[in-house]
């Protein structure tokens, strides 16, 4: 008789994204969500999305 197979662990799911940032950046992110009125995720969500049109905008110009 052959055994199951081992179940692997899985991570899990409610577990925070812990992420090693450097003090400078995480403040200068602060004080840009406390200027804009954005909350932390909210900002990051908002640089990263004028990070990616002035990347298509280079990227346009390129090619």
């Amino acid at each position: 008789m052959r055994k199951p197979p081992a179940k692997t662990k899985r991570p899990v799911r409610s577990e925070r994204l812990e992420a090693k940032v450097d003090p400078r950046l995480y403040a200068a992110v602060e004080a840009f969500a406390i200027a804009k009125g954005h909350t932390l995720s909210s900002a990051v969500y908002a640089i990263l999305l004028d990070w990616q049109k002035l990347e298509r905008h280079r990227a346009a110009r390129r090619g």
